[in-house]
């Protein structure tokens, strides 16, 4: 019996799901840097050479859990704006939906802060590095729509601009999401308040920055 092509591609692509899959909590407990092929192969119950049959390299099984990151993110977010047409509204809720993502899937929050600080070092030729720069672009785009709902809707400052405010809200996100995520028992110490409590404050200033009141 012959394998079509097509049979071919859905039994690789089992596989590298199934390798990936594998590979997820072993990064998640020790790390990028501190995990081997090795390592995920046992995880997987498959051979070494399997491993390298369907995925190129252990930099490339990271990316995939990264763009896996970056979609559940994105869509956290694309799901604090459904319905919703007041923009400040929308604006905040996006900001809260973002940092419940940070609760409720700390692994990934972790490999979006690791990434973000190259650990896995991907180039621009690669095709994963591209799909997620895509995945960036389409959160600012998100970001811009609800800046120009607001600006629309009398809201939010007609001077503001755009595409660098957008690129701030989701470089805030992403600080304030690091030092909450690295941080949380200095906050506690030296400001004698709760990640909570520094997150909803932090959340009014920033939206206090784009908003006409």
């Amino acid at each position: 019996v012959i394998m079509s092509t097509e049979k071919k591609k859905q039994i690789a692509q089992k596989h590298k799901e199934a390798i990936i899959n594998a590979a997820e909590p072993v990064f998640f407990a020790k790390g990028f840097a501190n995990t081997t092929i090795d390592e995920i192969a046992a995880a997987a119950r498959y051979s070494k050479r399997t491993v390298y049959a369907y995925i190129e390299s252990k930099e490339a099984i990271y990316d995939e859990i990264a763009l896996r990151a970056y979609t559940k993110l994105y869509d956290s977010l694309k799901g604090a704006t459904k319905g919703k047409r007041n923009a400040l509204i929308c604006l905040n809720d996006m900001y809260v939906s973002g940092f419940n993502f940070l609760k409720s899937e700390p692994d990934y929050a972790g490999i979006i802060l690791n990434y973000h600080s190259c650990a896995s070092s991907p180039t621009p030729d690669n095709l994963l590095y591209q799909r997620l720069h895509e995945l960036d672009q389409l959160l600012l785009n998100l970001v811009m729509e609800v800046l120009q709902d607001g600006i629309k809707q009398n809201i939010f400052k007609s001077e503001i601009d755009i595409p660098f405010t957008a690129a701030y809200l989701v470089s805030t996100y992403l600080g304030l999401t690091m030092m909450v995520f690295n941080k949380k028992e200095y906050f506690e110490l030296n400001f004698d308040m709760d990640t909570d409590t520094f997150i909803q404050q932090s959340i009014k200033n920033i939206l206090s920055l784009v908003s006409k009141k």
